[in-house]
């Protein structure tokens, strides 16, 4: 396949020699220079790259990386991608017998819900400009795959009226269907993700505690387990396919990989990359001492960083929440362990399938007195059992209640903020690395990512003081804020008179109104002045300034900025 190329790649390569002509000379010149030593003339070249010869084409290809200071020839970068599906797919049927090309969209929904206001419109006419490829392709068909969670339309939660409408203009060009596996198909994943010797079970010490008959029949009395497995593929796929997972392990991360899983922490990742809090990790680190079968809490604290980040299923996010202040309240480990297990049980939220009473929260966690574990709970007042379901739930519940007992810390702590805190917790930037010095010596030297008021900063006198901590780094970058104007100008004389090489200082031209505390997240720059500068690099590419105002839009403050380049 490596000798097709679509016509752009013909036009773009004449389109590229016009340029040169008309505003690179000398690039020009070299060009024909490069052809004549090749026997070949201007004239004649355009006729041959104008009729697709795959030769002129060779020869475009090789002269131009050295009349172009080494870069490569790629047309596909800056193309409008749709003309090359179209071209790549003639292509294909004239030359190698196929009908056509088949595209597939990976993660549509994640598209839909990351749509920005200002550019649904335009992304809605390129998802509509792919429908009519696909409709109007005949001789060489093109065929649109969109993959996606659910139903468009179950998105209404989630994702903006705009873009609902929006996608209702393009609904009658598709088709939809149902992707439907089965329970038995999910777990034959697991089991064949899992590389291991069935023959060598019997090796594992107290082996009946895993695979023994008792323990089978305890779970397979899972709701979930009795109504979709036979009790043969039960003991086959699950219970011994899916070890060192306990059978409601293995269900539990099939479930949360579905509700949280992203690219890099995936149900695969957590099976087998090496890396901290996965089983991959827990075997290799496996001492002998150990239990023989994953701990559920592994799968808890494995994706716990995704729960904190889930703010659009609010269900998830906020179980977690209430996890984490259940666990600050255990006194020890199997105290923890149970709230991690009950958590799970509660994120995926399915009752019907997995209730969390305190027989499967017992077999599912396999602590030694695990019932006991869970009445000390009950007892702490951390977790209580609802009598309509007999299933436990957290007794500290995040949402409504938890936004009313902030409002009452506040107003009891008043405005005594430590600002210096609260913006280090939200912006959660710790250090930064100067890359390219560290590429360039070879050696790692780090910057330690800081925050101080503007008075705080200019009652500072010695260099070294921004250094008296016993926290170790190389320099430091001081983000400096101030409830009232700032005076940039006496910043800079200050900074100069430290004649410090080891402090960076960020002084922005904003400032918050009245002594009230920033709100965290997307309404943290509200009080933001009316007008602010901001002065990028002149080259700066156009994908780092877009992202660079949306992150400004996103703090409430995208509508007050200037942008210069310089």
């Amino acid at each position: 396949m490596e000798e097709i190329f679509p016509d752009t790649y013909y036009s773009y390569a004449l389109k590229r020699i016009d340029e040169w002509k008309d505003e690179f000379p000398d690039t020009f010149n070299s060009f024909i220079s490069e052809l004549e030593l090749r026997n070949m003339n201007i004239s004649d070249f355009r006729v041959d790259l104008s009729s697709f010869s795959r030769e002129a084409l060779d020869v475009f290809m090789e002269i131009y990386p050295d009349i172009t200071a080494g870069s490569s020839f790629n047309p596909m970068v800056n193309e409008d991608v749709l003309p090359i599906y179209k071209s790549i797919s003639e292509l294909l049927k004239e030359y190698h017998g196929y009908s056509g090309v088949y595209i597939v969209f990976d993660e549509f929904s994640k598209f839909l819900e990351g749509q920005e206001d200002g550019k649904v419109g335009g992304n809605m006419k390129f998802l509509q400009d792919i429908c009519e490829l696909a409709s109007d392709s005949s001789n060489s068909k093109v065929y649109v795959t969109m993959i996606a969670h659910k139903s468009i339309k179950e998105y209404g939660k989630y994702i903006s009226r705009d873009i609902i409408n929006a996608f209702t203009g393009i609904e009658g060009r598709l088709v939809e269907k149902y992707f439907i596996t089965s329970s038995k198909n999910n777990y034959e994943l697991i089991k064949d993700a899992i590389v291991k010797d069935d023959s060598s079970s019997e090796l594992i010490p107290n082996a009946d505690l895993y695979f023994g008959d008792k323990v089978c029949d305890l779970f397979y009395e899972v709701p979930f387990f009795k109504s979709n497995f036979t009790r043969t593929d039960f003991e086959q796929i699950i219970l011994h396919g899916c070890y060192p997972l306990n059978p409601i392990g293995a269900y539990l991360l099939l479930n949360i990989s579905e509700k949280v899983a992203q690219n890099e922490r995936t149900l695969f990742t957590f099976i087998s990359n090496d890396e901290p809090k996965s089983m991959f990790r827990f075997i290799k680190n496996h001492n002998g001492e150990l239990p023989w079968i994953v701990s559920i809490e592994y799968i808890y604290d494995y994706f716990s960083n995704l729960f904190k980040k889930e703010v659009v299923n609010e269900l998830v996010h906020n179980e977690w929440l209430n996890a984490e202040y259940a666990i600050s309240k255990c006194d020890n480990d199997i105290e923890r362990s149970m709230v991690k297990t009950l958590a799970l049980f509660l994120i995926v939220d399915k009752f019907d399938e997995l209730p969390a009473t305190d027989k499967l929260l017992s077999l599912s966690n396999g602590m030694p007195d695990a019932m006991d574990t869970i009445s000390e709970l009950e007892n702490k007042g951390i977790i209580y059992r609802k009598g309509s379901t007999n299933s436990y739930v957290f007794k500290t519940r995040a949402g409504a209640s938890l936004k009313n007992e902030i409002k009452r810390q506040r107003a009891i702590r008043g405005d005594h903020i430590d600002y210096n805190e609260v913006f280090s917790v939200v912006e959660q930037k710790k250090f930064i690395l100067p890359q390219r010095y560290n590429t360039n010596v070879s050696m790692t030297r780090y910057f330690r990512y800081e925050y101080m008021s503007v008075e705080d900063f200019l009652s500072i006198e010695r260099e070294e003081s921004f250094f008296d901590d016993s926290e170790f780094c190389d320099g430091k970058v001081i983000a400096l804020f101030s409830l009232g104007q700032i005076d940039q100008n006496k910043i800079k004389k200050h900074y100069k008179s430290l004649e410090s090489r080891r402090i960076v200082v960020v002084c922005p031209n904003i400032t918050f109104k009245g002594t009230k505390a920033p709100k965290v997240g997307s309404k943290a720059f509200k009080g933001s002045v009316a007008k602010c500068k901001v002065t990028v690099p002149k080259k700066m590419a156009k994908k780092q300034l877009n992202t660079l105002k949306s992150s400004l839009k996103k703090a409430g403050i995208g509508k007050n900025v200037t942008y210069k380049k310089k």
